[in-house]
């Protein structure tokens, strides 16, 4: 059975030596100006791991704060039993119309394997002055 182990969002992702995950600038939330914003490009990362070898499709969704489809994306998941996966997915041009909750989802055979909500604010929402504004 798949599992996701963790689940990050982060401005840059990318395999270094021997394979190593690296992640930079995690994040939790997204802060905007304005809305309808392009925000920064950033990736979607999750640790996948089975107990048995597995070779499937994984679909990553993110949703708007009215549940509707905002973004979709697919790849291809081949796991050694007993070993992490990480699936890497970089997005670009990701337009948000208004703020609010979105919600990210890892989804395998229409089974939901891990959700993550993302609140989207506009700065003058914000609690702090120390996190990036896209």
């Amino acid at each position: 059975m798949l599992k996701v182990k963790h689940l990050h969002l982060c401005d840059y992702a990318f395999l270094a030596e021997r394979g190593k995950l690296s992640l930079i600038g995690i994040f939790e939330r997204i802060l905007i100006k304005t809305a309808p914003a392009v925000i920064s490009p950033f990736h979607i990362v999750a640790v996948l791991t089975s107990e048995s070898a597995t070779q499937t499709e994984l679909e990553a969704t993110i949703t708007d704060p009215a549940g509707k489809v905002v973004f979709k994306g697919k790849g291809p998941v081949k796991l050694e039993a007993g070993k992490n996966f990480n699936f890497l997915l970089g997005i670009a041009g990701f337009r948000v119309e208004k703020p609010g909750t979105y919600t990210v989802r890892f989804v395998e055979k229409g089974n939901e394997l891990v959700r993550s909500e993302v609140p989207v604010l506009i700065v003058s929402q914000a609690k702090t002055k120390r996190s990036t504004v896209h």
